[in-house]
């Protein structure tokens, strides 16, 4: 039985290729990856009619950008061909919500042993630390005074009716993605993305005419162009900086001024 999340998607285990099963940004380079894209967000110029969308593959260290994100966008949403990755989405956020300290953050939602994800935490706990050590000084678990710099956005967010859901979609499926540029509506265009490594997860399962092919250079950009971008969009994204065979031993953050430039980079 079809269940639906976010904005009405159905959630399907009959896929193709599997998800991947990250629940945190593990990139490299990250912090100076987003100062980049803080700035081009300041220097971005977007119609004032515009419903500005920041779309956001898995979590994308959201609770630590949220601050600065925030004023740049009317709608966040968080993509993914994961169904437990929008689960996470929307447990992490109402732990946000409720937890009025970070150690109350993190015993809920990493020490809590009736929560629901401790096993998954538990296994994830390289990957935390990864984006805690990558943040630095921004992360928002690094001091009291960030966590209620993000928790206090986050409850203004809401407060002002700014939607932040997690939307269960395959990037590689246009009729998906025509669906969710037709729920965005004729006004609203994406200002802002972070596709993480999502070109090389799904580069090499595409078949066409019965033969594979690379899905970053077809099926891929082909799938995004549907959906509405501005022109001024600025992207975040990450490329494997070592492979070994199909293995991929590191990623590193890095930031488009265009979705054109995305594509010629991240193929």
């Amino acid at each position: 039985m079809a269940e639906n999340i976010g904005i009405g998607f159905p959630r399907s285990f009959d896929r193709s290729s599997n998800p991947v099963h990250d629940f945190h940004t593990n990139d490299a380079e990250i912090k100076s990856a987003w100062r980049k894209a803080n700035r081009l967000l300041k220097e971005q110029k977007i119609e004032d009619d515009t419903i500005r969308i920041g779309l956001i593959v898995g979590t994308g260290a959201w609770q630590t950008i949220l601050p600065e994100l925030e004023p740049h966008i009317d709608m966040l949403l968080f993509v993914d061909n994961n169904p437990s990755m929008s689960e996470w989405v929307r447990y992490t956020q109402g732990a946000l919500k409720q937890c009025q300290t970070r150690e109350e953050y993190r015993r809920s939602v990493y020490e809590d042993l009736r929560s629901p994800w401790q096993d998954a935490t538990f296994r994830e706990y390289g990957m935390r630390r990864a984006e805690e050590d990558h943040m630095g000084d921004k992360h928002f678990l690094y001091s009291d005074a960030n966590y209620e710099k993000s928790r206090n956005t986050y409850l203004q967010a809401l407060a002002s009716g700014k939607a932040m859901m997690p939307v269960y979609i395959d990037l590689a499926d246009p009729i998906q993605l025509k669906r969710l540029g037709n729920t965005i509506g004729s006004r609203g265009k994406v200002t802002y993305a972070n596709f993480t490594n999502v070109a090389e997860h799904i580069a090499d399962v595409g078949m066409q005419d019965g033969n594979a092919v690379s899905m970053a250079t077809t099926t891929y950009p082909a799938s995004l162009r549907v959906l509405p971008f501005h022109d001024n969009v600025v992207v975040q994204y990450s490329k494997s900086t070592i492979r070994d065979g199909p293995v991929m031993l590191g990623i590193t953050a890095k930031v488009a001024t265009q979705l054109d430039d995305y594509f010629g980079n991240a193929a």
